[in-house]
């Protein structure tokens, strides 16, 4: 059997903080030079020790009014596709998880299949259709696509964590009278509350994220922040590079808040459903 060593107690953690700071040093290095001046974002080598400034932030307000209505496109298309994923999955899994048939099992391989092929194939056979029904430069149709770009993935991972739930406990509650809805609703959902977790955190980090879509089947009207950023980066007018790093903060920090509210709920609803289970 594997014996620990004094060194490699000591090792393990010196690595993980290692790989841990090299990972965040970027994140730091963007946070850190949004309260910078122009001056000291290009000094070399980088200062650590600095008078923080809100100049950048306050340029991003008037110079680039269109990041805030970026920021509200992003967080409407990215709950919106969340919780339309939320709503097919949720229901699928449930299929796949309590019912085996050869139909269920070939559609179930066959989302996978459908999974593994490239999104970015399909954009130019959608554009015309897309345009000719009216949904091009509208929440709806990102919605849509990332919506079915994850509900594959989606619906494996909540019947994987619906298979968790012990069966007996459908059955004690339907001999106690309850429907098949309310069985779903009160026992199968909560339990697996951590499934829909993950779903959300992949979702949005996803559709907060995306450029592709966004920028091929947007125009004006339904800017996401990607669009806008990649905008303040125009050779054009040269780049601000402060108000960048700003906008990308802003962009940033929105994100990272939601998925510490969530994984924090979805460790708890680990634990539950471990506990219940």
């Amino acid at each position: 059997m594997f014996q620990k060593t004094p060194s490699y107690r000591i090792i393990r953690p010196v690595g993980l903080i290692l790989l841990l700071l090299f990972a965040a040093f970027p994140v730091f290095f963007l946070f850190m030079s949004a309260f910078k001046t122009p001056n000291e974002i290009f000094r070399f080598p980088p200062t650590f020790v600095f008078r923080p400034t809100l100049e950048n932030f306050g340029k991003v307000f008037t110079d680039w009014s269109l990041f805030m209505v970026g920021m509200k496109n992003s967080a409407i298309i990215a709950f919106g596709a969340s919780l339309l994923t939320i709503l097919i999955a949720a229901p699928a899994g449930y299929a796949l998880s309590r019912h085996q048939n050869r139909f269920l099992d070939t559609s179930a391989f066959f989302m996978l299949a459908i999974r593994m092929y490239p999104p970015i194939v399909v954009t130019v056979p959608l554009y015309p259709v897309l345009a000719q029904i009216g949904l091009m430069d509208t929440h709806w149709i990102l919605v849509l696509l990332y919506c079915t770009f994850f509900v594959s993935l989606s619906t494996w991972l909540m019947k994987t964590y619906m298979d968790e739930v012990p069966v007996e406990l459908e059955e004690a509650a339907s001999i106690d009278g309850a429907s098949a809805f309310q069985r779903v609703t009160k026992i199968i959902i909560p339990l697996s509350a951590h499934g829909l977790a993950a779903t959300a955190i992949f979702v949005t980090i996803f559709a907060w994220k995306e450029y592709t879509f966004a920028y091929i089947f947007t125009g004006t009207r339904v800017q996401t922040t990607p669009i806008v950023l990649h905008q303040m980066l125009s050779p054009v007018t040269g780049v601000s590079f402060g108000p960048l790093f700003a906008a990308a903060t802003m962009q940033l920090l929105p994100i990272l808040v939601f998925i510490w509210l969530v994984q924090s709920y979805l460790v708890k609803g680990m634990k539950t459903g471990a506990v219940k289970g």
